[in-house]
């Protein structure tokens, strides 16, 4: 637990080493909505499969 501790003190944010500001800087490419949802269907069509 102590080195837990010690990251924790180090840390600038939620992940040691990374900043709030190099988050909001960093781009996350995103498919279009529709093809997000069209993921979205698939996957929970295939979770089905696994009950």
């Amino acid at each position: 637990m102590s080195r837990i501790d010690e990251i924790q003190k180090q840390a600038k944010s939620m992940i040691p080493g990374i900043s709030r500001d190099d988050m909001l800087g960093f781009k996350f490419p995103l498919p279009p909505l529709k093809e997000q949802e069209e993921i979205v269907k698939k996957v929970e069509e295939l979770l089905q499969l696994c009950k």
